[in-house]
């Protein structure tokens, strides 16, 4: 669904196979969210929450690892290899790689 915030856009879009992957990712880290919550409201130790958390921020960059790998291969199909070498060390440096 898209933000209401966002507009759309032209750029490059899921298939329906990664659509689907990334939902139910997306819906697993938000049973994590949910678990997390559940455990500071239960008072569970630090080490436990802090442990789930990292799994949380561990699967929300595997979301965003797909969604550039989707940006950056629609971006350089066709390109020289020199721009597509620029372009991809542009999404790299985006994302801290």
């Amino acid at each position: 669904m898209p933000s209401s915030t966002m507009p759309p856009t032209d750029g490059p879009h899921l298939d329906s196979e990664q659509r689907q992957a990334l939902i139910a990712r997306m819906r697993r880290i938000e049973g994590q969210a949910r678990a997390v919550e559940r455990m500071i409201t239960e008072d569970d130790t630090c080490e436990r929450v802090l442990h789930q958390i990292a799994a949380m921020r561990g699967a929300l960059s595997r979301v965003g690892a797909e969604l550039v790998a989707c940006q950056v291969a629609q971006e350089i199909t066709g390109m020289p290899k020199a721009d597509a070498r620029r372009t991809l060390s542009y999404w790299m440096s985006r994302i801290g790689l």
